[in-house]
């Protein structure tokens, strides 16, 4: 429960760190849908974070391309907790849920692609 409240106070690094330290106090926790769901939502905020970040004109260069690299890093972890839910999701509507912010994974992750370099 705590988990949501933190996710709907927008306390994305509370929540990450949170989920993270109940998974190392009680390893069977660690495919609870809940937990990785609600951590991978607050790991794709802090993506958002960096990517916006990347995006704004004011920032220099070298910080601009740290905070998209760090966004990738993110959205890696984000994927990583979503493949996860679905692999311990039982129910269709738990499925899908997941897959839609498996979806919206998808649509960040080409926004925050590295650019080709020709």
């Amino acid at each position: 429960i705590l988990v949501i409240a933190l996710n709907k106070l927008r306390k994305s690094e509370e929540v990450i760190d949170y989920v993270k330290r109940i998974f190392i106090e009680k390893p069977s926790l660690i495919t609870n849908i809940v937990l990785l769901e609600n951590k991978a939502r607050a790991t794709m905020d802090m993506a958002k974070i960096c990517i916006d970040t990347g995006k704004n004109q004011q920032f220099n260069p070298t910080m601009k391309a740290k905070a998209w690299e760090r966004a990738r890093v993110y959205l890696d972890d984000a994927e990583r907790d979503l493949m996860k839910a679905l692999d311990s999701a039982n129910g269709e509507v738990e499925k899908e849920y997941i897959k839609r912010d498996i979806d919206f994974l998808g649509k960040m992750k080409k926004i925050a692609q590295r650019p080709k370099r020709y």
